[in-house]
């Protein structure tokens, strides 16, 4: 398990809240097994779920551009999943969590609410 001092550093500078189905440990393992954060070069991906991410968050989002992106470095080839900031206007960004099964991309989870200087870290269940 984690020390209370790392748990205390994921909310506070990360803005995560580290809360149950997910124990601080899992989490911070979770966070590791994704490569580095890149420039955007996968408009198309997030283009793809834009229909799905409008349905979840019962929103309709005029601009909408891929700007960074991590991708898994767990199960190569197996499944790819992808973690996405998406600025959707101004200062107002969302990050989708973005997994590839088959030739299909399925948005797993989304969080609103973030901005230019989030985070990109995968995102627990009960966001």
């Amino acid at each position: 398990m984690c020390s209370s001092s790392t748990v205390a550093t994921l909310e506070a500078h990360q803005n995560i809240k580290v809360t149950s189905p997910l124990n601080s440990e899992d989490f911070v393992t979770m966070a590791e097994q994704w490569g580095p954060t890149k420039k955007a070069t996968l408009q198309q991906i997030s283009e793809d779920v834009k229909d799905q991410v409008e349905k979840m968050t019962k929103k309709d989002f005029e601009k909408y551009r891929a700007c960074l992106y991590r991708k898994s470095d767990t199960n190569p080839g197996v499944m790819k999943e992808f973690l996405i900031k998406v600025n959707v206007g101004g200062p107002d960004y969302i990050h989708l969590w973005v997994r590839k099964e088959d030739q299909t991309y399925i948005l797993h989870r989304v969080k609103e609410k973030e901005t230019k200087d989030s985070p990109l870290v995968p995102i627990p269940a009960n966001e």
